[in-house]
């Protein structure tokens, strides 16, 4: 059985995305269903907010289905298998959005509209999860103008670290062998 993980993995990620399919049409039509014809009408604002949420999660679903729909060719023979959605990182975070817009939506749809501010959320969790990143960035261009001025303060921070740390024996015998040819 040639390219089973393949094949494998190709019918996992159709069956997810299906089940999103299925999940984020759903959704949709409860909310139309219950704010447009059971619930009394939405304000302009309730609208705009809907349309903003079903969007960034249509958009987001068809991102995730771009990238990871297995595609066939005219014999049924599998060409591409697309990208895991299992697995970690921006692909997760991808459908972990998708998941909570849905329950936004729900939300909304079934109680009130103020469900919508729980999106003040997401640029919380962006900035929690990219303050590391950028702290090690900053850090590093910190490293980089230190050593790009050569100022005497910061030789004198790098000096004493070194000055406390036993030099191996290979590091003597460079150190001595360089101060030979230097003094010669």
């Amino acid at each position: 059985m040639a390219n089973a993980a393949q094949k494998k993995l190709a019918v996992q990620n159709k069956r997810i995305l299906m089940f999103m399919l299925v999940a984020d049409v759903t959704v949709n039509l409860l909310f139309i269903l219950l704010r447009f014809f059971v619930r009394s009408p939405l304000s302009k604002l309730s609208k705009l907010l809907y349309v903003f949420s079903a969007g960034s999660a249509g958009f987001v679903h068809y991102q995730l289905n771009r990238a990871a729909a297995p595609k066939y060719d005219s014999r049924g023979a599998l060409l591409y298998v697309g990208q895991d959605l299992l697995q970690h990182g921006v692909t997760s975070y991808m459908i972990d959005y998708m998941y909570f817009s849905w329950i936004i939506i729900l939300l909304s749809s079934l109680t009130s509209t103020k469900f919508f501010a729980l999106y003040l959320l997401v640029p919380i969790f962006v900035g929690y999860k990219a303050f590391p990143l950028l702290r090690m960035g900053f850090q590093q261009l910190q490293k980089f103008r230190n050593q790009g001025t050569n100022d005497p303060a910061s030789s004198e921070q790098a000096e004493p670290a070194t000055a406390n740390q036993p030099l191996s024996k290979r590091q003597e015998k460079l150190r001595k062998k360089a101060n030979k040819f230097q003094s010669a």
